[in-house]
């Protein structure tokens, strides 16, 4: 099935960054992330492909805001920014290691710790990410369990029963028999 979202609904632009993911087995695909839509990313072999795949991730954010009756976030503007210049002050043998490290991929120091520099911070924000999904479903499941009587809910038959759990308004969660 394919997703149709008209283009117009989209017209603000994001700022993206997009950056490899170098696998140990030598493959290389590439991830393109937009910092002012929390989670709304794109990956693909080639960075083309993980541009028009973060593409479609935007629009069906941006649709899933607009459903929920919520405003989309305001772009960041590019003045907003910094220079994207900065002093590095490195021991010898990491510089060493770096100059090494660019030769061998074939790509100039510069592109080398930039690229390096990107891995780590998407790293970072991943883990951040599940580790906030993690603490949010623990608090569904510990919502749901203090909420829940066993004894009101029983079946009377297992294709009739279908109570809404206690507390569970903000969940939007049903429990059905199996």
């Amino acid at each position: 099935m394919k997703l149709k979202i008209k283009k117009e609904k989209c017209k603000m632009e994001y700022p993206m960054k997009v950056y490899p993911i170098h696998f140990d087995d030598g493959r290389t695909e590439w991830c393109v992330e937009y910092p002012d839509l929390k989670g709304c990313v794109g990956g693909g072999d080639t960075v083309e492909e993980a541009i028009a795949d973060a593409e479609i991730s935007k629009q069906v954010y941006l649709e899933c805001l607009k459903s929920e009756g919520i405003e989309a976030p305001v772009p960041t503007l590019e003045t907003d920014l910094p220079s994207g210049k900065i002093a590095l002050r490195v021991a010898k043998t990491t510089h060493k290691q770096l100059i090494e490290n660019a030769k061998r991929e074939g790509v100039s120091l510069n592109s080398y710790i930039q690229t390096a520099i990107s891995e780590k911070i998407g790293r970072d924000s991943y883990s951040l990410e599940m580790f906030n999904m993690i603490k949010n479903i623990k608090h569904s499941v510990d919502e749901i369990r203090t909420g829940y009587n066993i004894s009101e809910y029983q079946p009377i038959g297992l294709r009739s029963w279908n109570k809404e759990v206690p507390n569970s308004s903000k969940l939007k969660l049903k429990c059905f028999g199996a």
